[in-house]
C-alpha cells in the first residue's frame, strides 16, 4: 500500500513551529516494510496533493491545529481515501475526531497502528483503536527521521514516556501516555541522537527529573556527542541537585524549561500539582551559574529567577 502520514502543527495566526515531527518517524518505523510510507509535515496548506495515489492517510494533530487537520481529512475522504486521525486532540476527543475520519487511534500507537494496517489490508477497519495497557519501552522504536522536513532545524527526542504526578491540566497524563513512567534503554536513545544531522535538539519528555539516576546516566553517555539541547525539569529537583546541572551542561544542555504554573498554594493543590512546591522555590541566584560556566556563558533555568 501507499501510505501518507501527515503531522499537522499549523495555525493560520502564527508562524509554523520549527521542530521536526517525532510522531511521523515513530509511525513510519512501526509500518511493515512491504508498504511505502511518505511523511509530510505541514508548513503551508498548498503542500498537500489530494490527487495523489494513496491507499491510507494518517493524520496527527494537536488541539490548535485540529480544525485544519479536520479540513484536510474531509478533503481526502471526499476523494475516496481512507483517513485515520490520531495525536493529542483526537485522543482527548475521539468521538469528535471520528466525524472526520474512518478510524481514530487513541493514545499510543505501537500496538494499534500495525494492527490497523493489517485490518485495512484485509478490507476491514475498526472505528477506534486503543492500547489496553502502556507500551513497554522495549517496543518503542527509534523514529525514522524525515530528511525532507521543512521544520527540521530542531530535532525532537524522547527518552521516556508517561508521568507519575497526575496534574489535572496535563494532556500527557490524560489518556495520551498515562501515569506509568517508562524509560527507553539509554543505548537506544544515544543511537537515536546520533542518527540525525541537526546540532540542536529538544527532549520532549514531560520531565527529565522524574528518575534522576536514569537522567544522569543518560547525560554521562551523551558527553562527546557535540549536540546542544533543551529539556523539561522540575524546580524541586533542579534547585537541589548541582551534580545534575553540571552533568546536563557537560552533555550539551543550554536550557531547562520549568513550569511554575502558580505562586498560590491553593491553586497548585487544586490542580493536583505534587512538585514545584512554593516553599521549595530557590532564592539563591548564584545556584544558576553552573550551566555553561566553563564556556564563560551564563544560562539560567528560568527567567523568574534570573535573566541570562
Amino acid at each position: 500500500m501507499n501510505i501518507l502520514l501527515i503531522d499537522v502543527h499549523y495555525e493560520k495566526t502564527r508562524k509554523p513551529l520549527h521542530t521536526a515531527s517525532i510522531t511521523l518517524g515513530e509511525l513510519a518505523a512501526l509500518t511493515p516494510k512491504n508498504h511505502t510510507v511518505e511523511l509530510l509535515e505541514i508548513v503551508k496548506p498548498t503542500e498537500i496533493n489530494y490527487e495523489a495515489d494513496y491507499d491510507l492517510v494518517g493524520i496527527s494533530t494537536i488541539t490548535p491545529s485540529a480544525p485544519f487537520a479536520y479540513d484536510i481529512a474531509d478533503q481526502f475522504r471526499n476523494k475516496g481515501k481512507t483517513v485515520v486521525l490520531g495525536g493529542y486532540h483526537p485522543t482527548a476527543l475521539p468521538e469528535e475526531a471520528k466525524q472526520h475520519a474512518d478510524s481514530v487511534v487513541v493514545g499510543e500507537g505501537e500496538f494499534t497502528w500495525p494492527q490497523l494496517i493489517e485490518d485495512f489490508s484485509k478490507g476491514k477497519i475498526e472505528q477506534f483503536y486503543q492500547s489496553e495497557k502502556p507500551v513497554d519501552p522495549e517496543f518503542i522504536p527509534n523514529p525514522l527521521r524525515n530528511k525532507n522536513t521543512k521544520r527540521g532545524n530542531l530535532a525532537v527526542v524522547k527518552a521516556t514516556r508517561g508521568c507519575p504526578y497526575g496534574c489535572k491540566f496535563c494532556s500527557i497524563y490524560f489518556k495520551r501516555f498515562g501515569n506509568v513512567f517508562r524509560k527507553k534503554p539509554i543505548e537506544r536513545v544515544i543511537e537515536d541522537i546520533k542518527s540525525f544531522e541537526q546540532k540542536h535538539f529538544f527532549f520532549a519528555d514531560p520531565s527529565l527529573t522524574i528518575d534522576v539516576n536514569y537522567t544522569k546516566q543518560l547525560f554521562k553517555e551523551m558527553k562527546g556527542l557535540n549536540k546542544k539541547f533543551n529539556c523539561f525539569g522540575n524546580i524541586d529537583v533542579l534547585a537541589k541537585d548541582e551534580e545534575l546541572l553540571r552533568m546536563s551542561s557537560e552533555a550539551g544542555c543550554v536550557l531547562w524549561h520549568v513550569g511554575f504554573e502558580s505562586i498560590t498554594p491553593e491553586t497548585l493543590k487544586g490542580m493536583g500539582k505534587k512538585t514545584n512546591r512554593i516553599e521549595e522555590y530557590s532564592t539563591d541566584n548564584d545556584f544558576f551559574t553552573w550551566i555553561g560556566e566553563k564556556n564563560s556563558q551564563k544560562t539560567t533555568i528560568c527567567q523568574l529567577c534570573q535573566t541570562q
